[in-house]
């Protein structure tokens, strides 16, 4: 195995030549990714409101159960081979997956309806969380923070364009080739994304970083990444910095919660049939893509590159305190629609390219392992947090009661975020960890850069 030397490794990057390349080819990977979840998520959220709306809550526990299964399968697989193999992989087994529901709801839609439409349900969730966390790793491991505040507004905006696509498609073909057809569609674009995985990963990321992009370590990506297999969940506890991405994406995850509920119920008093229920959902989608492309191409690069990423975490939370004090006083769809809009475009366009340069000064073991362990499980339990809470909020004092939760809950989140941007500062600067956590050295058969 060849050694990597410090001349390529300083020519991976968001500089002229084939930098840019590696940018581009990352932004149609995202697009792909994207593209094949938006396409199926009308579908799975009219699936998961077929029969009682209340369906959706033993879901959301059912959610967390497969999550946590899957976690622990794909840590055990980091130690065993490396990214080269395991990503592909996942990504197969997702595909295969996919077939699977294709074929059943063809040869047997009526007698599986509602059971295949749950297990789709929680399928899709899980399938989201773990293909997107795992690109985003990836992305971790190719560039360094400064490259990252360049790099990523980028890769986000194909990440849009993709979902944008995937849901005008969803809204446009769901009435000609119905669910089964946009499954095949999704197995399509997950087939390209994986060739574009490959080929960023012969091509330009070979070699990866760990952990401190000032003075990098560079590891040979062909190996198993260290340590083991559950050290995500202890990692995550022994760390401010990393308890502190996860209480960010936990409050985001409520907040979430609350309002996919709300507009959940909204949507199933407006209509009984599946397919105006994808439609209607997939509206929103449409809607959301659309002004988060913008946001992005116009001002999520400017925003990171001059206020910094503690502003850009902070957008968030506020569009969040405003939207349920306008849906408490008018709870309509049309008010639903638009906040459900902008608070995906704030969470899209500036939240998750800000979250995500913050993984770029932790340690490789962290970016797989402990990252997957804050996008999936914690994400998830977040899921159900906000679940019970919203029940009983929404039960004992309806909107308003939600509108005043999220008041509170916005200001502790906006101080989060400027504590995580300091802290993330401090670990650039110093060269490693701000909590007191080891760092990692290189694995076998790596070079000093």
């Amino acid at each position: 195995m060849a050694e990597p030397n410090a001349s390529s490794d300083s020519e991976i990057g968001a500089r002229p030549g084939r930098g840019w390349a590696a940018v581009a080819l990352s932004a149609l990977f995202h697009c792909l990714v994207l593209g094949s979840y938006f396409c199926l998520r009308p579908v799975r959220e009219a699936m998961g409101v077929q029969g009682a709306f209340w369906n959706l809550y033993w879901l959301f526990g059912c959610t967390l159960v497969v999550m946590v299964l899957a976690s622990v399968v794909y840590a055990w697989a980091t130690t065993r081979v490396s990214r080269r193999v395991f990503i592909p992989a996942s990504y197969g087994f997702f595909m295969l997956n996919l077939l699977g529901f294709a074929a059943l709801l063809w040869w047997a839609p009526d007698a599986v309806d509602v059971r295949i439409g749950w297990a789709f349900f929680v399928w899709l969730s899980v399938f989201n969380m773990f293909v997107l966390s795992v690109f985003w790793s990836f992305m971790s491991d190719g560039w360094l923070l400064e490259e990252s505040k360049r790099a990523y507004p980028i890769v986000a905006v194909g990440g849009t364009v993709g979902a944008l696509g995937g849901a005008a498609l969803s809204g446009a073909l769901v009435g000609s080739i119905g669910p089964v057809g946009l499954m095949l569609v999704a197995i399509g674009l997950l087939g390209g994304a994986l060739g574009c995985f490959l080929a960023l990963d012969i091509g330009w990321f070979r070699t990866a970083r760990d952990p401190d992009p000032e003075t990098p370590k560079v590891v040979d990506a062909e190996w198993p990444i260290k340590g083991r297999a559950l050290s995500g969940l202890t990692r995550l506890a022994r760390s401010r910095y990393l308890l502190g991405i996860a209480g960010y994406i936990g409050l985001m995850t409520i907040a979430n919660t609350f309002l996919y509920f709300t507009r959940s119920e909204l949507i199933a008093d407006t209509s009984d049939e599946l397919e105006a229920r994808v439609q209607l959902f997939a509206y929103i989608d449409t809607l959301q893509q659309g002004l988060t492309l913008v946001a992005q191409l116009l001002v999520t690069g400017a925003l990171l590159r001059r206020l910094g990423v503690g502003v850009v975490l902070g957008i968030a939370p506020v569009v969040v305190a405003l939207g349920f004090t306008a849906l408490a006083i008018w709870e309509t769809y049309a008010v639903v629609a638009v906040f459900s809009a902008l608070y995906g475009m704030s969470r899209h366009a500036f939240a998750r390219p800000a979250r995500e340069t913050l993984f770029t000064v932790v340690s490789r073991e962290d970016k797989y392992r402990a990252k997957n362990m804050i996008d999936t499980v914690v994400y998830r339990g977040g899921d159900v947090v906000g679940m019970g809470a919203q029940a009983a909020i929404a039960l004992a004092l309806g909107v308003a009661g939600l509108a005043l939760a999220a008041a509170p809950m916005a200001v502790v989140w906006v101080g989060l975020g400027v504590w995580l941007a300091r802290s993330q500062a401090a670990r650039r600067t110093i060269g490693g960890s701000d909590d007191g956590t080891a760092t990692d050295g290189p694995q076998p058969a790596a070079a000093s850069g």
